[in-house]
Formats: C-alpha cells, sequence, structure tokens
C-alpha cells in the first residue's frame, strides 16, 4: 500500500506526529493540578489529532492532494471531514467510548477546518442523501 498522503508534500503520518508533538507542548505547559483534574482531556485531544484527518485516506483525496490544482474529480469526494466525522462514530462505537468523547471527537472532526458544529449540523453532515452517496463511495475505497 502506498503511504498516504496528508498535504502535497507531507504524509498523512507525518502531520498526525507534527500535530501531536504540538498538542504535548501545549499540554506539558499547564500546571500538574490541571493534569490531575482533567487527566482524560489529554486522551480526548489525542483522538482528536488521530482522527481529525482521518478521511484524507480516500482515494479521492490521496489523488487530489499530490497536486490540488489539476484534480478534476467530483469536489464532494475529495471530502476528508464527513468521513473523519464517520470513521470517529465507527471507532467510538467500537471501543464504547461515551457519548460525551464521542461527541467532542466526532465535533472536532466535523469543524477542525470550520466551526464548531451544532447537533442539526453533525445530522446534517452525513444524514443528508447525497452525502450518503459520497460516503458511501469513498467508504468502497
Amino acid at each position: 500500500m502506498k503511504p498516504l498522503r496528508s498535504h502535497p508534500d507531507l504524509l498523512l503520518t507525518q502531520h498526525i506526529e507534527q500535530m501531536r508533538l504540538a498538542a504535548r507542548a501545549i499540554w506539558n505547559g499547564h500546571t500538574q493540578t490541571l493534569h490531575e483534574r482533567c487527566g482524560d482531556v489529554w486522551e480526548w485531544i489525542d483522538g482528536a489529532i488521530t482522527f481529525h484527518d482521518a478521511g484524507k485516506g480516500s482515494e479521492a483525496f490521496q489523488i487530489y492532494i499530490p497536486a490540488p490544482d489539476l484534480y478534476r474529480g467530483e469536489k464532494m469526494l475529495k471530502a476528508h471531514t464527513p468521513l473523519s466525522l464517520l470513521c470517529v462514530l465507527a471507532h467510538g462505537r467500537e471501543h464504547r467510548w461515551d457519548w460525551p468523547k464521542t461527541l467532542a471527537l466526532a465535533t472536532l472532526a466535523a469543524g477542525h477546518h470550520s466551526e464548531f458544529k451544532t447537533e442539526e449540523d453533525l445530522r446534517a453532515v452525513c444524514g443528508g442523501y447525497s452525502m450518503s452517496c459520497v460516503l458511501e463511495r469513498q467508504l468502497e475505497t
């Protein structure tokens, strides 16, 4: 399998590691008291980093990313945030995450290039017929 790209000049694994290092540096700048009282926060942050770009694994995104200006495929097929959201929901269900963690990570996956989504927005991301068709096609790849 060919390594997945995140950006034209960056592998997805490299991007995730860069994000994790930056978040860890910020987290380590906080007090020990915060770490003790909010230990699960780092787990959520790490999960958000892991899954925020999971949708970049789709075939359409991998065709698009080496040369974005040359991409002529369907715009929605290269969209990665809806597929990232779906990956969060599937993984959360499989690993029996509680609803607050699942909702937090799903919201981050769906909105990391825009704004945080309302419940209605989250339902629209994956719930509409046209998006369902896009997600089915992405999942096939």
